[in-house]
Order: C-alpha cells, then structure tokens, then sequence
C-alpha cells in the first residue's frame, strides 16, 4: 500500500528519484496528478534514457484527452487510471 505524502514538496521525491536515476534499470511512476511539475520530472527521466511506465490516478478529472507530455512518442507508457476502477484496470495493464 501507498500513501499520498503531503507533507513534503514534489521536488524531494523528484531529486530522490534522479539520484539514483543511474543505478535503476527502469521506473514504474504512480501519480497523483499530470501537471507541469510532474511531466518535467518524466521528462528528466526520459532525458537520461531511464525506461518510464507512468500511471496516473487523478485526485480531480484530467481534461480530455491527456496531453502525454514527455511520453508523447510513445504514449502507450502512459495509463490515466480511474481511482474508482482501479483494480480492474490494474488486472487488464500488460
């Protein structure tokens, strides 16, 4: 199980993350929202050749459709979870 963090900045886990950027063979990102912060930060990843799969459980609806951002030359990297459905969609994800 995961919790939200809601008592640190974004950018802490974000720096976390690319200083050991070098020693992981791939990132599986479980995301709360697709802002600009966050697209950045999948940017940077993708930037330093780190495989990304990027899910998305909104907190509020996304506009339609999702722009994939740094992901959008292979936007199949990019899954928008509906957080009431999420077992289902989980189970269907290859």
């Amino acid at each position: 199980a995961v919790q939200p963090c809601g008592d640190r900045p974004f950018q802490t886990l974000e720096q976390l993350v690319l200083e050991h950027a070098p020693r992981v063979s791939g990132c599986v990102c479980v995301l709360l929202g697709w802002d600009r912060t966050r697209q950045r930060f999948i940017e940077k990843l993708v930037q330093l050749e780190v495989p990304v799969r990027v899910m998305v459980v909104p907190l509020a609806p996304l506009p339609a459709p999702v722009d994939p951002g740094p992901l959008r030359f292979s936007p199949e990297r990019l899954q928008v979870l509906d957080p009431q459905q999420l077992e289902s969609q989980l189970a269907r994800l290859t």
